[in-house]
């Protein structure tokens, strides 16, 4: 069983996982490498291309180079049918990305963890929302979170393995 929030993500102080109704934990180990997994991750504008969550990403205030998230980066895109607004707050290459983001009563934090396994990554994230919606929709939301994020970690996995992205 995992404890909310064990893994080493900096959580905001507002959004602890102990003090959020939501929180969902996924991993996976993944047959590549840390850089093509994180090449892949940090590469949002092709997201959409294997996360069926993903719609309408766009980059706030100019794209970055290769439209790759980087420190403080802003980016704003629709996942489960709401526009999200969200800010890159960590990021430690092929090691640690997360974001701050918010949309439609809820506000959340969802961080990934990359850790060499041989020639292989275990790949860790975790979310957290908070708000009246969460609130309300926990027992959905907890279990619509766990589903879609090991399914990003799938189709992650699937690209990842077929070697890094082109650029």
């Amino acid at each position: 069983m995992i404890t909310r929030g064990s893994t080493d993500i900096e959580w905001p102080a507002d959004l602890l996982p102990a003090n959020t109704p939501v929180f969902a934990h996924n991993e996976l180990r993944i047959d590549a490498r840390p850089e093509v997994v994180w090449a892949w991750l940090v590469r949002a504008q092709r997201w959409s291309e294997y996360y069926f969550n993903c719609r309408g990403l766009k980059f706030v205030g100019g794209r970055p180079e290769h439209g790759e998230l980087r420190p403080d980066v802003r980016f704003t895109w629709w996942t489960f049918g709401v526009p999200v607004d969200c800010t890159v707050t960590e990021f430690q290459a092929n090691r640690r990305l997360a974001w701050r983001g918010g949309g439609a009563g809820a506000s959340g934090y969802h961080g990934w963890l990359i850790q060499p396994a041989g020639e292989a990554s275990l790949v860790v994230t975790e979310e957290v929302q908070a708000g009246l919606v969460p609130r309300l929709a926990a027992p959905i939301l907890n279990r619509a979170l766990a589903w879609t994020h090991q399914k990003w970690l799938e189709s992650l996995a699937r690209v990842a393995t077929a070697g890094p992205p082109d650029s």
